[in-house]
């Protein structure tokens, strides 16, 4: 948890080159991304950005997790952007419950695919505010 950002990107970087079939691999990256939830810096995002799409839904987790802790509104197309092709709930709720908590509005022109995918325990308003049922 104390590690500096950029020891804990290299630590991504080198989890990545070897490969995700490996369990301890996936385990490893999975608990770098958790630890980096806890972790605010600008570099986090950059270094985390390509985990938003891992194929291991833990790991697609705790890089939304640790994108919504920088509480960084660049990050609000991107968020909008995975949760629409997401298929985990549980990935879809925590964007959710991170954009009602940062009070973030979703993009009016993507107001219909959100909608698509949106969990039954939320609702979108017309100006883009998510709220929980």
């Amino acid at each position: 948890v104390g590690e500096a950002p950029e020891v804990a990107a290299e630590r991504l970087a080198v989890a990545a080159l070897r490969g995700p079939e490996m369990p301890s691999v996936v385990r490893r990256r999975a608990f770098t991304l958790a630890a980096l939830e806890e972790l605010k810096d600008p570099r986090v995002r950059a270094a985390i950005t390509d985990y938003l799409y891992d194929v291991n839904e833990t790991a697609r987790f705790h890089a939304v997790g640790a994108t919504l802790f920088q509480d960084d509104a660049e990050s609000i197309d991107k968020l909008v952007e995975i949760f629409c092709d997401e298929e985990s709930v549980r990935i879809r709720a925590r964007i959710c419950d991170g954009f009602i908590s940062r009070k973030w509005l979703v993009p009016v022109a993507t107001h219909t695919e959100f909608k698509k995918s949106i969990p039954s325990d939320f609702t979108l308003d017309a100006e883009g505010l998510l709220r929980r049922k």
